[in-house]
């Protein structure tokens, strides 16, 4: 009797779903969806407003430039008016005025609460190229500024303008003895020199050696034996000699 009861006893029950979990569990991830969508809404919708704080109103140029159009600059700098100056970054600002041509440097400063003071730096003219051009303190080629420059004229072949005006910059310490100022010099496509003085006398170089040559010349004109002459031409090719041409 007692192993019937044994065999014959209560089944177990099997364990019931968490129905509560999971509706608290599905509960929170609709109500994160919602507040997800909401969110991206609200950002698309924010960042389609243009939220300018403490907008930049004016700008100050510490002096007047010399070479660079004024109009250019002034182009540039009303691009960045309205903009927050909260947020502007002045390296940006710094940047579109140094792609100007005649602009060498430039530094922006913020004065709040709406104002940027701008200081900026000119490339100097050395020489005109080419009859189109002038060559900055670093032999590169820029446009033309709207003022007149008084300024020597160097000549020579395409992507030659550095080698030109270092040429130039030497000849002007030797020729400087006598006191005479360079005009013009010319180097030819097959590597040719030639220099002009402001008196009108021409000289030729040849391609070789010719810092000796120059200083040969120079050491010519300073002896007595031509001082009084009006010399037009002088040709310093020769290995070991001068050819001259006195005017008429």
């Amino acid at each position: 009797m007692a192993a019937k009861k044994k065999s014959n006893g209560a089944t177990r029950r099997k364990a019931s779903l968490p129905i509560r979990k999971w509706a608290l569990f599905s509960a929170k991830v609709v109500v994160g969806g919602v507040v997800l969508t909401a969110c991206v809404f609200s950002i698309n919708w924010l960042s389609g407003l243009k939220w300018e704080p403490m907008p930049l109103q004016v700008y100050a140029i510490a002096e007047p430039l010399k070479f660079q159009n004024s109009l250019a600059v002034e182009g540039v700098l009303q691009g960045y008016l309205t903009r927050s100056l909260l947020f502007l970054d002045l390296l940006d600002v710094q940047r579109d005025l140094e792609r100007l041509p005649w602009i060498a440097q430039s530094s922006v400063v913020k004065i709040w609460p709406g104002t940027i003071s701008v200081a900026l730096v000119e490339h100097e003219p050395i020489a005109l190229w080419n009859g189109q051009q002038v060559l900055n303190s670093k032999g590169v080629p820029l446009d033309k500024p709207l003022v007149s420059l008084d300024l020597a004229s160097l000549r020579g072949p395409d992507n030659s303008a550095a080698r030109v005006m270092e040429q130039y910059l030497q000849f002007t310490q030797i020729f400087a003895a006598l006191g005479a100022q360079l005009v013009q010099v010319s180097m030819q496509a097959r590597g040719s020199w030639y220099v002009q003085m402001d008196d009108g006398l021409t000289i030729a170089l040849g391609e070789r050696n010719v810092l000796e040559r120059s200083r040969r010349v120079v050491r010519l004109l300073q002896s007595e034996a031509y001082s009084s002459e009006r010399i037009e031409y002088i040709d310093a090719r020769y290995p070991n000699g001068i050819a001259i041409r006195i005017a008429s």
